[in-house]
């Protein structure tokens, strides 16, 4: 896991829980070597608790904005239920790191 992230995990924490996050994952090239520290994003899968359909996006976009705020890069945030591919997400689901779970 890249040290971005280690080092603002608590801050991580906080955001999931104010924006009804049931669990985000990481996943991608802050997991490996593969990481370029000038030029990569960060992927994050997330699963937000059941909200009323007019805060969905609210809680989308907060979060994004915020996670891009605090990490300082560019964030790929992904949500389980948009994704339609289900090999995308097997390969998600197998190479992943839970960094928060409701």
């Amino acid at each position: 896991m890249h040290n971005t992230v280690i080092e603002n995990q608590k801050s991580i924490l906080s955001l999931c829980r104010q924006y009804h996050v049931k669990q985000l994952d990481l996943f991608g090239s802050a997991l490996s070597d593969a990481f370029d520290t000038e030029s990569s994003d960060i992927d994050l899968l997330v699963e937000f608790l059941p909200l009323p359909s007019g805060r969905r996006a609210d809680a989308y976009f907060g979060l994004l904005e915020q996670l891009e705020t605090l990490l300082q890069r560019p964030i790929d945030l992904v949500c389980v239920r948009a994704v339609r591919n289900p090999y995308f997400l097997d390969a998600i689901r197998v190479n992943r790191s839970t960094l928060y779970a409701a």
